[in-house]
């Protein structure tokens, strides 16, 4: 599932950051939240901020390892 189509410029534009809320939201309201318990052993959601966190990298790495990126 792709979230962002624009250009990879290494800009932080509004697309690009309600492209990264929308992950966070799908990510917080499926089965991919078990996998928190891996992170940092925690259980908490991820926050809906839009903020690139070493949290988020880790999902982000898991759906490309898992083909969950297309």
């Amino acid at each position: 599932m792709e979230f962002y189509e624009g250009p990879i410029d290494g800009r932080y534009n509004e697309d690009f950051l309600l492209s990264v809320i929308a992950f966070e939201v799908v990510l917080n309201r499926s089965v991919h939240v078990g996998l928190n318990t891996s992170w940092n052993d925690t259980a908490e959601p991820l926050g809906e901020k839009g903020k690139i966190t070493p949290q988020l990298l880790h999902y982000v790495n898991v759906s490309v390892a898992n083909n969950r990126d297309k």
